[in-house]
């Protein structure tokens, strides 16, 4: 039964790879954009204890829908890639729309997608920056990985966002799809857990 559920697990998978890349393609063809492929971390040349591969987010969590976001709210992707998950989230009132990607080529594809797909809106920003090292949290209260990172990288990245918090305090969101290290978010209390669903979890951190 277990080497039954495995291999439903790997087809389901790989259906969704198809799946996703096939709509990247098509959406790449009708509006000129670039969010698709994958890249290994060693393409990448990222540190292996910290990054992960790029792969486009997708089947982005609808429980999303459920918070009450207003033009107030500022979002940032963590490890934006070629900028999908800011385009999905555009469709949210938020006020300001960032990424930080660490590799300049996927940071200028990503810029180069949103100005094709949004020529007139001003929210969006991409940030060359390597999220373990990356301090600058404090206008943020809404933030989205796409498992972007090891547990190391995680463990870094909570870091850096529990100094943020203690010199900004502000009620905090974290969108975390794929989540393998939730548990660096909930050590100390720093989150709670409040949404589960779609492979995906809402964690919250109150003031």
């Amino acid at each position: 039964m277990k080497l039954v559920n495995r291999l439903k697990g790997k087809i389901k998978r790989h259906r969704n790879a198809y799946r996703k890349q096939k709509h990247l393609k098509k959406m790449g063809k009708a509006y000129g954009v670039d969010f698709g492929g994958y890249l290994s971390k060693e393409k990448l040349e990222l540190e292996p204890f910290e990054g992960c591969a790029y792969e486009a987010s997708f089947d982005l969590p609808v429980i999303v829908k459920r918070l009450q976001i207003t033009p107030d709210d500022c979002f940032i992707d963590i490890g934006c890639g070629k900028g999908y998950a800011m385009h999905y989230f555009a469709s949210l009132p938020f006020g300001k729309i960032a990424g930080i990607e660490i590799k300049e080529e996927l940071a200028k594809i990503a810029r180069d997608n949103l100005k094709t797909l949004y020529p007139e809106d001003s929210r969006f920003e991409v940030i060359v920056g390597d999220v373990c090292k990356y301090t600058d949290y404090d206008e943020y209260n809404y933030f989205y990985l796409y498992n972007p990172l090891t547990r190391v990288g995680i463990s870094k990245f909570v870091a850096h966002l529990r100094e943020s918090l203690e010199r900004s305090p502000r009620n905090v969101w974290v969108i975390y799809q794929n989540p393998r290290f939730w548990d660096e978010f909930t050590k100390e209390e720093l989150f709670n857990a409040v949404i589960s669903a779609d492979r995906s979890l809402i964690l919250k951190h109150q003031k």
